[in-house]
């Protein structure tokens, strides 16, 4: 049925959100420092990435995967609840490993939910949107005490509804492609051939402004604490401009075309980095959740407009994870060292080489019209 298809996506990301904004906000409270607490990030990457390789790879019989999705469960709820209490910063270890395998089994949750579908599934974008939704009633404030406590129960239900949806069917190996992935080709794309194109790369980097924007969002409501925006305010901007402007496109057909879709990303990634050097403090970082999150939303609606994506841009889980592990520990030691105009300069920075690229591009396909008209002239000049 696909309402258990449907449920099951949302319930994964659900997860995803909430563990990466969850463990950032804790990591933040009990980390010596910036880097480390990026570290804690970093390593949550890495181990997604390692384990949906693994759990890829394998056959499972249906009993033991729902068994091993209310163990993982388990143990990362005890895990964040000793965060708390005592030992945080090997509890946070822990937590963050066990939430890497949650997830990781989650993923396989949904694809082994779609294999079982005898209907074509819908789009994700609407399951991915409620769990979103969840992900922001659960996380609330997320300086407040009870943080830990709230993700425990949250980890533990999700991961017990998951095992109830899980078909009774075995799971294959998985197929190659980034839908047979983690969440439909959602997370950033680091493969060389997506880039040999210059006039992917707008869409490409606002893939993988979700990076910095995610793992950003707990030092930026320290930084706009206080203001008019509350932590909750904030990530529900954020959110939001994640998955409402995919949900609009979803209807309409011109994201189907990459060059209209590359121009948007272009345009919010470039005002996104204006907003961020024109204004300051609070309606900074406001303007650049709102902006660059809209970005990756048009991006990601355009991957999955794709049908065809090149066999190129899909590399391994564990080759990206190691990517997005690499790339979260450098933005960890620029904040450190340099603080919040690391992360606003990087939002800068891909904002123009989006603009950049979007510019070369059109020049690019102007200077060849102009020639093919040329040559059209003087051919018929000569007859």
């Amino acid at each position: 049925m696909l309402w258990v298809l449907a449920l099951a996506r949302s319930l994964a990301w659900a997860l995803l959100l909430t563990g990466w904004v969850g463990l950032g906000a804790m990591a933040q409270r009990h980390s010596a420092g910036t880097l480390q607490a990026f570290g804690l990030m970093a390593l949550w990457l890495l181990a997604l990435g390692g384990f949906a390789t693994l759990l890829g790879r394998v056959a499972w019989r249906a009993g033991l995967r729902r068994a091993a999705l209310v163990g993982a469960g388990a143990l990362t709820a005890a895990a964040l609840v000793g965060a708390s209490t005592r030992a945080p910063w090997a509890s946070l270890v822990v937590a963050a490993l066990g939430w890497a395998v949650l997830v990781a089994l989650a993923s396989s949750t949904v694809r082994a939910c779609r294999l079982a579908q005898t209907r074509r599934p819908g789009s994700p974008v609407v399951p991915a949107a409620a769990g979103a939704l969840w992900a922001w009633c659960l996380l609330g404030d997320i300086g407040d005490a009870a943080l830990p406590q709230r993700l425990a129960a949250g980890v533990l239900l999700a991961a017990v509804a998951l095992a109830a949806l899980h078909p009774r069917t075995e799971t294959g190996p998985a197929r190659a492609g980034c839908r047979a992935g983690l969440f439909d080709c959602s997370l950033p794309t680091w493969s060389p051939g997506a880039w040999r194109d210059p006039s992917r790369w707008p869409a490409g980097l606002a893939g993988l402004v979700m990076l910095p924007m995610m793992c950003g969002l707990s030092p930026m409501t320290d930084w706009c604490r206080g203001g008019a925006f509350t932590a909750s305010a904030m990530l529900g901007l954020h959110f939001g401009a994640m998955f409402l402007p995919a949900l609009w496109l979803g209807t309409r057909r011109a994201v189907q075309r990459a060059s209209t879709g590359a121009a948007g990303c272009a345009l919010l990634l470039g005002a996104g980095a204006l907003a961020f050097v024109l204004a300051s403090g609070e309606p900074a970082w406001a303007l650049v959740a709102v902006l660059q999150g809209s970005a990756w939303s048009l991006a990601w609606a355009m991957s999955l407009a794709d049908k065809a994506p090149p066999a190129a841009c899909l590399p391994s889980p564990l080759a990206g994870a190691l990517l997005n592990a690499l790339a979260v520990l450098g933005l960890g030691w620029a904040i450190a060292r340099f603080g919040p105009a690391a992360l606003g300069g990087l939002h800068v920075a891909l904002g123009l080489a989006a603009w950049l690229a979007w510019s070369a591009t059109r020049v690019h396909l102007a200077w060849r019209r102009r020639r093919q008209n040329a040559a059209f002239r003087r051919d018929a000049t000569a007859v």
